[in-house]
Order: C-alpha cells, then sequence, then structure tokens
C-alpha cells in the first residue's frame, strides 16, 4: 500500500536532517520504495496497512532523535490524499475573504465531518 508521510516542525537542510537522511530513516523502519518531495520532509513510500502504525511511531522516534526535538508525522493513505487534493474542498470559498489552513492529525484520530464545519463567516 502506498502512504503519505508529512513531517511535521523538521525543515530538511537543518538540525542534522537532509534528504538523503530522511530517505534512509523511512527505509531503515521499514518503508520502501520512499520518495522525498522537494525540501519539504514530505515522503512517499509503501508499507502494509497493518504494519504503518508502528513503522509510523518508530520514525517519529528516529527523527526526533535527529532532529534533537519531537517530530510528529501524519501518515495518510495516498489515494485517499489524492482525492482530497482533486475535490478541492476550498473551490466554494473566495480567497480574498478567507485565510485559509489545513491540518493533519494522526493516522489514529477520527475524521472531522465536514458537514458540521461552519461555511459561514
Amino acid at each position: 500500500m502506498r502512504w503519505v508521510g508529512l513531517v511535521r516542525n523538521v525543515m530538511l537542510g537543518r538540525d542534522g536532517l537532509d534528504r538523503a537522511r530522511l530517505l534512509d530513516t523511512v527505509a531503515q523502519v521499514g518503508g520502501s520504495r520512499v520518495r522525498s518531495y522537494l525540501t519539504t520532509g514530505n515522503v512517499t513510500f509503501d508499507a502494509g496497512a497493518k504494519e504503518v502504525d508502528d513503522l509510523t511511531g518508530r520514525l517519529e522516534v528516529e527523527l526526533s532523535r535527529v532532529v534533537s526535538r519531537p517530530a510528529m508525522v501524519a501518515i495518510r493513505e495516498y489515494g485517499w490524499l489524492r482525492d482530497l487534493v482533486t475535490n478541492d474542498l476550498f473551490a466554494g470559498f473566495d480567497a480574498e475573504e478567507c485565510e485559509f489552513e489545513v491540518a493533519f492529525l494522526r493516522r489514529a484520530a477520527p475524521p472531522i465531518d465536514p458537514e458540521v464545519t461552519p461555511r459561514d463567516w
């Protein structure tokens, strides 16, 4: 299964974490076919659905050790994230009138129901 790992509070090239070390770390904790994107710290990788939560925990521990502070990794299934972007949830909002913020919680967090999110400002 393909996953996206959104590494929070980390900037590649700082605190001893470069692209090669990030890719190696994801591979060492169990990810395969690891790819990174620009200098964001975001990665894609393959792992089994049953293994991904343990892999995420090991990855957070290793990255936190490298950068000497907590490093949270939000994991999402690649297809889910692709569909989220494709659906353009913010299409109905005027960018001049709204400020957009997106947050990804831990994978185990219950999903937020978009129907209960206020649309009127």
